[in-house]
């Protein structure tokens, strides 16, 4: 083979990552732009609070209703997605590509979280108070969706990407209708909620391009699946435990967490192969998912 054909895919490699890096910053700036824009134009506030819901729903007793069901049907379709992800991941014993995803998902959930709380609090364009739900840009759901059906088609063999990309797509965007129907969301939320991770997915993709392009298992040490198992249950506990701290169970769920995550250092210590470390992360994954949001609820 000559070195021009050599050097083709090093040149290839390097020409998507930088597309996918000014991808990605393009998506910042205008998940930037879209909240300067919400929170800072009157104009803007009022056409988002005319399409926000209540004039959707009009019965509230049948909101009263819907409200719960589809947090529990929305938390659980997106941790669904997310094992499924790993699990496929896992299946085509791509290790490294496995704990990538995790830490994405993981990297996801964390950042909406803090845009939303820091945004709510700092309120720089003074819109974040005349809005009925503040701390609420990006959404979290809609950004908890996104990351997960992203990471899906990551997961996925490469011939599989694009089926799998038309199938995720629905199903984020019946959770962004479902939150603007119901009333939790402007739609400005939830759009900055594709928006942010949409950067996110494609600055990772800039940064790992040869993880993604490897076709050859990899070899890594059996506790690299402790790793991962740590990441799925944490993601678990974030999206199915945690919102009962909502529902003013949050003492039950800190205790519980507390409790769990004392068996799971236990383990730790008492454990004397790869199974008990596995364990005791899938405990303190648990633990530490449950009790994070419950505890910054509480205070």
């Amino acid at each position: 083979m000559s070195g021009a054909h050599r050097g083709t895919a090093p040149r290839g490699r390097d020409r998507r990552a930088a597309a996918c890096l000014w991808g990605a910053g393009a998506a910042f700036a205008l998940t930037a732009l879209l909240y300067a824009v919400a929170t800072g134009l009157p104009a803007a506030r009022r056409l988002d609070a005319r399409v926000r819901a209540p004039k959707v729903v009009g019965d509230w007793r049948w909101g009263d209703i819907a409200n719960p069901r589809f947090e529990d049907a929305a938390n659980a379709g997106i941790a669904a997605v997310c094992v499924l992800a790993l699990l496929v991941v896992l299946a085509r014993r791509r290790w490294v590509l496995a704990a990538a995803v995790a830490g994405l998902m993981v990297t996801g959930f964390g950042v909406a979280a803090v845009l939303a709380h820091l945004l709510g609090a700092w309120d720089p364009f003074g819109g974040e108070a005349l809005r009925q739900t503040t701390g609420g840009f990006p959404s979290g759901h809609a950004s908890g969706a996104a990351i997960a059906c992203l990471a899906l088609v990551i997961a996925v063999p490469p011939r599989a990407r694009v089926a799998t990309g038309g199938l995720a797509g629905p199903a984020s965007a019946a959770v962004a209708v479902g939150m603007v129907a119901l009333g939790w969301h402007y739609p400005s939320d939830i759009a900055a909620g594709f928006l942010a991770m949409l950067a996110l997915c494609l600055a990772f993709l800039a940064a790992g391009p040869v993880v993604l392009d490897s076709s050859a298992p990899v070899r890594v040490p059996r506790i690299a699946n402790g790793a991962t198992a740590g990441f799925v249950a944490a993601l678990v506990a974030q999206t199915v435990i945690a919102p009962h701290a909502d529902r003013g169970r949050e003492r039950l769920v800190i205790n519980a967490a507390v409790v769990l995550m004392a068996l799971s250092t236990l383990t730790f210590a008492l454990g004397d192969s790869i199974v008990w470390f596995i364990a005791g992360r899938i405990g303190a994954g648990l633990a530490y998912g449950a009790f994070t949001p419950a505890a910054i609820g509480s205070i």
